[in-house]
C-alpha cells in the first residue's frame, strides 16, 4: 500500500477504499455526495478505460455528457463527483501542501531545462607596461621608461575605460612616479596628462588616478609639485565647462601654497601664557613647523617620532634647529589637556584668530602636517613625514 494525499491507494488496481470504509474515520461525511453516487464512482474508477470520446478516461463511464479535455481525454459527471469528495476528505493544510508540490512538478517538469548561461564577468583588462629593447644602454633604461612607460595604452579608447582594472591602474601610475620621475619633473607628468587630453572621459580618468597617487594624504608617493600639472591641465582642459573648474581650481591655489623652493606664509601664534610670535620671528638654521590636533592617533605617533629622532635631538640642543607647534582649531580646553605630551625645548603655540584655517595660508587637507624651512623661512620640504624629515636633515648633516 502506498499513501497519497493521506488517503491509502491499492497499488495492485489503483482504486479508493470504498466509501463505507473510509467514512467511519471521516468526520465530514455528512457534507458528501450521497452514498450511492460516491460508490457508484468509486467501483467505476480504476476499470480497464480506453481513450473513447463518448468515456470517462478516470472511470471508464460512457456518458452522453462526457466532456473532453484539451488533451483528448474525457471525464464525467461522476469523476468529478469524486475528486471532490476527495479534496473535502483532505485537510484545508494538506491541500495547500498538495497544491504547492503540483505547482513545483509543474515548473520543473513543463519546461525543457535551458541551458546555464555562464554569470561570470570578463576578465578586466590590465595595463601592460613596456618591454625595453635591448639595444637600450642599461644606464639610459630609466629614462627610456620615463619617456615610453604609456605607450602600450591606448589614450583614444574610452571602452577601455569600462574594461580596465583601475586598482592595477593605479599602482601602474604609483610605480611610474617611484621609479622613473624625479620629485620635481613636471614635465613628465605634463606630458602624460596632454595625451590623456584625448577625450573628456580620460582626462577625468587620469585625473582621478593622479588624485589617488599624488594628492591623497595617505599616499606614500604623494606630491604638490608633480599634481598641480594635473590641476593646470583640468583648469585648461576644452572638455570641462566653469563649473566643473571650479574644484581643481581652488585644489590649484591651495596646492601652489608654501611650494618647495617658496617662501612660507607667515602667521602669529599665542603660547599657553598669552605671549605671542610669529613664524617669522623664529630664529633658527631650521625651523620644522607642525600643525597638528592633540590627542590625534596619527599626531600622536608623529610626536613619538620626532622626539626619538636622535638628528632632531641634536639640532635642538645645538640650537640649530626650533621645532614650531601649532594647533589651528578652536577648542583650546582640549589643547591644553595635552600641553604635557610635547617636549618643553619646542614652542608650542596655537592659532588664536584661526588665520590658518579661515586665510588658508596651508592646507590642511590632514593632520598632522610638516613642513622643513630654513633660516630664511623658505620652504624645504612640505607636507613630509618624520621620516623624511629626518634623512633630509641627517644627509645635510653629513655633507
Amino acid at each position: 500500500m502506498v499513501f497519497i494525499s493521506g488517503v491509502r491507494r491499492d497499488r495492485r488496481t489503483g482504486c479508493m477504499p470504498a466509501a463505507s470504509e473510509r467514512s467511519r474515520s471521516d468526520p465530514l461525511r455528512s457534507v458528501r455526495s450521497p452514498p450511492d453516487r460516491v460508490a457508484a464512482s468509486v467501483k467505476r474508477c480504476g476499470a480497464a478505460a480506453k481513450h473513447l470520446p463518448d468515456r470517462c478516461n478516470y472511470c471508464a463511464n460512457r456518458s452522453a455528457g462526457a466532456k473532453i479535455l484539451p488533451s483528448g481525454r474525457g471525464y464525467c459527471g461522476d469523476f468529478v463527483t469524486f475528486a471532490v469528495v476527495i479534496l473535502i476528505r483532505i485537510p484545508m493544510k494538506r491541500i495547500l501542501w498538495i497544491a504547492l508540490a503540483a505547482l513545483l512538478v509543474a515548473a520543473c517538469g513543463g519546461k525543457k531545462s535551458r541551458p546555464a548561461q555562464s554569470s561570470a564577468r570578463p576578465a578586466p583588462r590590465t595595463f601592460r607596461a613596456v618591454t625595453v629593447p635591448s639595444t637600450v644602454p642599461p644606464e639610459e633604461r630609466r629614462a627610456y621608461l620615463r619617456d615610453h612607460y604609456w605607450d602600450n595604452f591606448d589614450f583614444r579608447d574610452t571602452t577601455l575605460l569600462a574594461e580596465v582594472d583601475t586598482v592595477a591602474m593605479v599602482r601602474a601610475l604609483f610605480a611610474y612616479v617611484a621609479n622613473f620621475v624625479a620629485p620635481d619633473d613636471r614635465a613628465a607628468i605634463d606630458t602624460l596628462m596632454r595625451r590623456a587630453s584625448a577625450s573628456k572621459p580620460m582626462t577625468e580618468y587620469f585625473a582621478m588616478l593622479a588624485e589617488r597617487v599624488l594628492h591623497d594624504p595617505n599616499s606614500p608617493a604623494r606630491n604638490d609639485e608633480l599634481y598641480i600639472p594635473v590641476l593646470e591641465a583640468l583648469v585648461s582642459s576644452p572638455w570641462l565647462d566653469r563649473w566643473e573648474r571650479i574644484a581643481p581650481q581652488h585644489d590649484l591655489r591651495m596646492a601652489s601654497q608654501n611650494r618647495i623652493g617658496r617662501p612660507a606664509n607667515d602667521f602669529r601664534y599665542t603660547l599657553a601664557s598669552g605671549a605671542t610670535g610669529t613664524l617669522y620671528g623664529v630664529k633658527a638654521e631650521y625651523t620644522l613647523l607642525f600643525i597638528n590636533n592633540p590627542g590625534c592617533h596619527a599626531c600622536t605617533e608623529t610626536i613619538d617620532a620626532l622626539k626619538n629622532a636622535p638628528i632632531i635631538n641634536r639640532l635642538l640642543g645645538q640650537k640649530k634647529l626650533t621645532v614650531l607647534s601649532i594647533y589651528p582649531d578652536e577648542e583650546l580646553d582640549e589643547w591644553r589637556k595635552h600641553l604635557n605630551e610635547f617636549p618643553k625645548e619646542w614652542i608650542n603655540g596655537y592659532d588664536k584668530k584661526f588665520a590658518i584655517k579661515e586665510q588658508q595660508l596651508y592646507d590642511l587637507k590632514a593632520i598632522p602636517t610638516l613642513y622643513l624651512l630654513n633660516k630664511e623661512k623658505t620652504v624645504l620640504l612640505k607636507d613630509a613625514t618624520a621620516q623624511a624629515i629626518e634623512e633630509y636633515l641627517t644627509n645635510v648633516e653629513l655633507e
